[in-house]
Parts: structure tokens; sequence; C-alpha cells
């Protein structure tokens, strides 16, 4: 980047007083306007997910290498050849003393207070981890906590974040509508049917249970993004066309909207925002979509397997159109006929996740 002095006109937007932003990602300058105005990446670095669309969450990008995320160490992806990364959260009753070493070769994990739990009154959150590293990582994890006599009970969750911050709200639209298709068949097989009906579950997971028809009818993003934000925290976002030449207005009401919602923050009012069987509010702040429906669990193809079908559905269905959701809004969508079609195609899910379906 060339040395400027005061006075010099800027080479990109050819102004002395210029309002470009140097790209944190290539340190050059670029308009502001084709600029995230969260993180400060220029387009041509930043895939497709633009903040402005979510004024409340958290911008982390993802670089357009997209064999790589960012912060994490190298990997293979010959035994897990999805890229999308995996986060956990295990509640367990009892610990196993390797749960407090906080990290093996592959893998980290921190220990944090979760007073719903009985017995520890703690859960076991991973780093976010990828392909073969999330295999490997994993597997040595589950066995020090088996092998060391953790223990489990009714009040443990098995609580997955799968990395979906590319996504646009169409994308999340159909993820979330898909899920819901198949939230029945998904109690009694891969879920114990005790979360659907259980207090327990009724309490921390319940199921979504939206308007399906509603949502496939909203055919554009905005319509979405304002519905979303109703949904979940009960307030509106401004028309940008009733703010057409005061865009100052239009900050200043995103500021008090971002006031308001960090008042729920400690609350119920903001527990129950993200206490769903899939936690969109987790997508709104930090990018991830959760999985809570899951039971607590030491069984090990559960601990392994459960996480990466969460990721591979979130990244089949967000691939997906709206004529294939429309599809199974007719022929009805369970566990059997996702797992087909996320084993279809040239990315596919690899056949012992489906083996592990299979046996369930």
């Amino acid at each position: 980047m060339p040395p400027y002095k005061p006075g010099d006109k800027c080479a990109t937007c050819n102004l002395t007083r210029c309002a470009c932003t140097i790209c944190r990602s290539c340190g050059l300058r670029v308009p502001r306007k084709n600029t995230c105005d969260k993180c400060h990446i220029c387009a041509s670095h930043h895939d497709g997910y633009y903040p402005k669309d979510f004024p409340h969450r958290r911008c982390d990008y993802v670089p357009n290498t997209a064999n790589m995320v960012a912060g994490l160490a190298p990997t293979t992806y010959i035994i897990n050849p999805l890229h999308r990364t995996i986060g956990v959260e295990i509640e367990l009753g009892t610990f196993a003393s390797i749960a407090h070493n906080h990290s093996n070769q592959w893998i980290i994990w921190d220990m944090h207070r979760d007073g719903s739990v009985s017995g520890s009154g703690q859960e076991l959150v991973t780093g976010r981890m990828r392909g073969d590293q999330y295999i490997f990582g994993m597997s040595h994890l589950v066995r020090g906590l088996i092998s060391g006599a953790s223990q489990v009970n009714e009040t443990c969750g098995y609580h997955v974040h799968v990395d979906a911050a590319e996504l646009s709200p169409m994308d999340l639209r159909r993820v979330m509508v898909a899920f819901q298709l198949i939230q029945p068949s998904l109690y009694g097989t891969l879920v114990s049917a005790k979360r659907a009906t259980g207090s327990w579950g009724k309490l921390y997971c319940p199921k979504l249970s939206n308007d399906i028809a509603m949502l496939m009818s909203m055919e554009d993003k905005n319509s979405f993004i304002n519905w979303l934000h109703q949904w979940l925290y009960q307030v509106a976002l401004p028309d940008k066309q009733d703010y057409i030449g005061a865009d100052s207005l239009y900050k200043e009401t995103l500021r008090n909207i971002d006031a308001q919602l960090k008042e729920y923050k400690g609350t119920k009012y903001m527990n129950r925002a993200r206490r769903w069987a899939l936690n969109l509010h987790s997508w709104m702040m930090r990018g991830t979509l959760e999985f809570r429906l899951k039971e607590g669990t030491l069984d090990p193809g559960d601990l392994i397997m459960w996480p990466l079908w969460c990721a591979w559905f979130v990244d089949k269905f967000s691939k997906a159109s709206d004529k294939d959701i429309h599809y199974f809004l007719k022929k009805g969508l369970s566990v059997a006929s996702a797992t087909e079609f996320m084993c279809d195609g040239p990315l596919s899910m690899p056949n012992y996740v489906a083996n592990w379906v299979k046996s369930k």
C-alpha cells in the first residue's frame, strides 16, 4: 500500500478525504460499500455472507480459500471429507479425569459450569473441529470419558454446534423447514423418544412448531429476516425503503434494537430465544446452528456420529433448492429419506455415518 500523506488523493476513489476501508485480509484500500462493516474484509475475500442482513450478529468471516478455516490447524479430509466445522457440548453427571486435561493431540476443550446438570454441574465444551481432526480427537476423548467411569443421567444433554456462518437467509430458511419436517422421525430413532415428551426436553429443547407453508411462501430474504427477529426476539427491523435519504435514522433504529436485545441477555426471555431443538439464536450471534435435542449419552457411536449427521444435514439441506423442500413437504421427510438425500451427490455423507443411522 503506498504511503499516503495529508492532502494526497486516494488512488481508489480519487478523493482527498476518502472513506475507503483498508481490507484486513489483502491490505488494499477498498470503497466502504464493497467491504463488510464488521470485519473490514473486502468483497473479494469475504465469502458471500454480509452481516448487514443481521446487524446483531458477530462476523466470523470465512476466507475464500474454501478448504481452510481461519484459526484451525491443518488437517486431512480422508475419513471425514466435510470441511464444515463442528463443536460439541457434552453434559455428564460425572466426568472422568481426562475431562480436566483440556486437550489431546488433536483437539482442545474447556469445562464450563452448567447449573441444569445434576451431579457434576458442568459441561465439556470443545473448540471447533473439522475433517479428520474431528475423527481422531473425538475418538480419543470419547474413549477417555468412557474408560474413566463417567456417568450420565436424565438431566444431561448433548449439544452440537455446526458452523453455518456463510448461509444466506434463504439457505437458513431451507434448513429450518427441513429440520421441522424431520423432527417427528428423529425422536425414537437418533434421539430418545423421552426428549420429545419428558419435562426436561420440553423445557430446554422444545420442538420447532412454526407455520412451514408460511415460511416457504417467503420468497425474498427481507421478509424472512424480519420474521426471524420477530420470532426470536419480538422486535421488528425497519424497512430500508422507509428510510431512503435518512441513513442515520436507520442506523439509530438498529442501535436501539441492539440495546433492546442486550437487555434480554441473562434473562429467561433470552433463554427462551435459544432453547429450541434447533437453536437459531446461536446462528444470529455467532454463526453456528446448535442442535440441542439429543439426550446425554456415553454411547461411543452416538457421541461421534450424531455431530457428523447434524453437520451433513446442514451442508446438504442448505444447498438444496426450494423445489427439493417442496418435494419433501409433499412426500414427507424421515430419517431414512433424509439420510438417502445426504448420501447423494459428488460431496456426500460417508457410508459409515449412514450405517450408524441404519443401526438405530
